[in-house]
């Protein structure tokens, strides 16, 4: 249960389980653990990964939009999902490889273009 804990106070936006828990009452709290018990809830390895590739894809846009003066278009988790996944994907224009490289250099040389 320790980790459906974390997951659902990520989920809800709690800064910690302690502040949720502290939230919920105890009929709440085995409401919630009974709905992720039967599967009604499930810990999904897919999105918490596209949530993590968007944030750090987000992050390096902006300090690229940054150096350059540029505003950035900003990518979303569903973007990073398998197609399964993404039925209402949206189409976004990815970068190629070299714009990637050229991106990175500037980033780490403290050039930009």
């Amino acid at each position: 249960m320790e980790r459906f804990k974390f997951y659902l106070a990520a989920q809800l936006g709690y800064r910690h389980p302690n502040d949720m828990l502290d939230d919920l009452t105890p009929r709440e709290w085995l409401e919630w653990q009974a709905a992720y018990s039967s599967g009604a809830i499930t810990l999904d390895g897919w999105q918490q990964a596209a949530v993590i590739a968007a944030t750090v894809q987000n992050q390096i846009e902006r300090i690229v939009a940054g150096l350059s003066k540029r505003r950035g278009s900003f990518d979303e988790p569903r973007d990073y999902l398998p197609q399964h996944f993404a039925a209402a994907k949206k189409q976004t224009k990815r970068n190629t490889p070299k714009q990637f490289q050229r991106k990175m250099k500037a980033l780490f040389s403290g050039t930009h273009r």
